[in-house]
C-alpha cells in the first residue's frame, strides 16, 4: 500500500469492536460495511482531509 500512495497518506483507523465480527471469508459484509465504518471514523477523528472522496 505504502508504495502506491506513500506512507505519509496512509492512516491507520481501529475502530471499536463489533458484537458481531465479520468472517474471514464474509467479503460481501466487508465490502459493504468496512468503507461506512472508515468513513464514520475518519469524519469523527478529523482524519478525513478530502471532503470530495467518493462514498
Amino acid at each position: 500500500m505504502y508504495l502506491l500512495v506513500g506512507k505519509q497518506k496512509v492512516v491507520r483507523i481501529d475502530p471499536s469492536e463489533s458484537e458481531s465480527p465479520i468472517g474471514l471469508h464474509d467479503v460481501e459484509r466487508a465490502v459493504t460495511e468496512l468503507p461506512r465504518l472508515a468513513r464514520s471514523h475518519a469524519e469523527a477523528t478529523g482524519a478525513l482531509h478530502q471532503p470530495d472522496l467518493p462514498r
